[in-house]
């Protein structure tokens, strides 16, 4: 199956899942699909028989917050399409969401992203109305204000977000599970909520004093705990 990247979005088909994913360094070239885990996503859509136009690779960058190249964060926010059209609004920059960024003067930017990432949900869901948004996003600050964002937003109906340690080992294994339940979906499963594997419980556990208060996605009534992965 060829896959090819998208322009814009009369590329992909219904039903339709987005599939958001950490941004990469490659945001200087407008294209995350030069970087490993975007290379990854997408041979795994394919490996596992499922059409790449019924699926839309979706960034959470913090190039939009931090520098706003396109004046477009408060309309389109910090979530940006997998589409050549749409990556053209971080193209020329690259910003590094370490997480000392996030936690610096008492969490400013890390609320700041939940701000900017509430505006790209919100534009995602008019612009592309996906059947499901599910989330895989190993940055500690990128996922801590996703799951802020969606539950503000109250958007656990159309969201599957799976839960892995903020470390670039773990992205394999979610990225992994993404795809199954992806196919699962597809196959006409209906799954939303939260997927929290053992090793994230181990990490929230282990650092739990550094989240701040709201952010704690392991005291959620929503998680399911998958042992094993």
């Amino acid at each position: 199956m060829e896959f090819e990247i998208p322009k814009d979005l009369s590329y992909y088909e219904r039903p339709l899942i987005s599939l958001i994913l950490p941004c990469n360094s490659y945001a200087r070239y407008g294209n995350y699909y030069l970087g490993a885990v975007w290379k990854r996503a997408v041979k795994s859509i394919i490996k596992s028989g499922i059409n790449p136009k019924n699926v839309m690779l979706t960034a959470v960058d913090c190039i939009i917050v931090a520098e706003d190249p396109s004046s477009d964060k408060n309309t389109k926010g910090a979530i940006v399409f997998g589409t050549l059209e749409d990556m053209k609004r971080v193209k020329g920059y690259n910003v590094y969401p370490s997480w000392k960024r996030f936690k610096k003067n008492n969490y400013k930017f890390l609320y700041e992203m939940v701000e900017g990432i509430k505006i790209g949900l919100n534009r995602l869901l008019k612009e592309a109305n996906p059947d499901l948004i599910v989330s895989v996003l190993n940055v500690l600050g990128y996922k801590l204000a996703f799951y802020k964002a969606v539950e503000e937003l109250d958007l656990w109906d159309k969201v599957l977000f799976i839960d892995i340690p903020p470390t670039p080992a773990y992205i394999w294994k979610g990225i992994k599970l993404a795809v199954e339940y992806i196919k699962e979906f597809l196959s006409g499963s209906k799954n939303s909520g939260i997927v929290m594997t053992q090793e994230s419980m181990g990490w929230y556990s282990a650092r739990k004093s550094t989240i701040p208060e709201g952010f704690e996605i392991s005291e959620s009534d929503r998680v399911t705990i998958i042992e094993g992965y």
